[in-house]
């Protein structure tokens, strides 16, 4: 029985870690697709409208993303 509740929680354990893992690679991704939505704006291939919009967020969430890069 004791086995069985060690590999249970090492089970956890590694599914947790999976999870959060995942997350971060998630939020990660997130944050690179905004860096290069700014780099567009900057660069004036995209408006500030539309990189917000593809972006999915407001122009005003877009643009603090901006200052936060400069």
């Amino acid at each position: 029985m004791g086995g069985h509740v060690i590999m249970t929680e090492a089970k956890e354990i590694l599914n947790r870690g999976m999870e959060q893992g995942l997350e971060r690679g998630l939020e990660q991704g997130r944050k690179e697709k905004i860096r290069i939505f700014v780099d567009l704006v900057n660069d004036r291939v995209l408006s500030l409208e539309e990189a917000a919009k593809r972006a999915g967020m407001t122009v005003d969430e877009f643009k603090n993303h901006i200052e936060e890069l400069d």
